[in-house]
């Protein structure tokens, strides 16, 4: 006696039908919606990628992007430095919209700078030793004191973290910065009888930006 097998599908010798087996066009179907949600998944990580205020990068994408720099960092016996910049005071769009641009004029195009779930921002500097971290950090001090153009009542707090020295996980190193590292940056007073200049005075030098400092 043959064993019997099951066939899939089936077709009339007469009506061309093809019959299918009913599982089978089950599962293609859960196939094409596990595709097409798959799809969906990345799309929404996608746009979750950048933070639609600042432009910057989210702070979802901070969190994994962490534990790469840190893995990497670990494998090539390499540096991994972190600055903060929060806002104290009120966090209105136009207030972090200038935080936000600032940071991101001065930080260097190998550093990732993403806007905090606090209303920060944190610039993640790989391959960065505290030296390089302290002259980005003295640049951002300084060029958004003299900015005359900085909103009132705003306080820019600016820390600085470095991995294994002052953190230990990862998480911890995008958290916490050691008070050591904090400095205040009161906003200017206005000035109405100067024109507003975004250039500092030509009698005053800042810092090298971290583009220029060698590697």
């Amino acid at each position: 006696m043959q064993p019997i097998t099951e066939q899939p599908e089936c077709s009339g010798p007469k009506s061309g039908i093809v019959v299918r087996d009913p599982q089978a066009s089950l599962i293609v179907q859960l196939r094409m919606e596990l595709a097409e949600l798959r799809r969906e998944r990345a799309e929404l990580k996608r746009h979750s990628m950048r933070d639609p205020l600042s432009g910057h990068y989210s702070a979802a994408y901070l969190e994994d992007r962490v534990v790469q720099e840190w893995a990497r960092m670990r494998q090539n016996w390499t540096q991994l430095s972190v600055l903060r910049i929060r806002v104290d005071g009120p966090r209105e769009a136009a207030v972090l919209a200038w935080a936000g641009w600032w940071v991101g004029q001065i930080a260097r195009s190998t550093d990732v700078v993403a806007h905090g779930r606090d209303d920060d921002f944190v610039v993640l500097m790989p391959e960065t030793s505290r030296a390089q971290a302290e002259a980005l950090r003295s640049a951002i001090v300084h060029r958004t004191r003299r900015d005359p153009k900085a909103p009132k009542s705003t306080t820019l707090r600016v820390e600085l973290a470095i991995a294994l020295e002052d953190a230990d996980t990862p998480q911890a190193l995008i958290e916490a910065a050691p008070d050591r590292e904090l400095d205040t940056i009161p906003a200017p007073p206005p000035a109405p009888s100067q024109p507003e200049c975004l250039l500092p005075p030509s009698s005053w030098a800042p810092p090298p930006l971290p583009s220029d400092l060698p590697r």
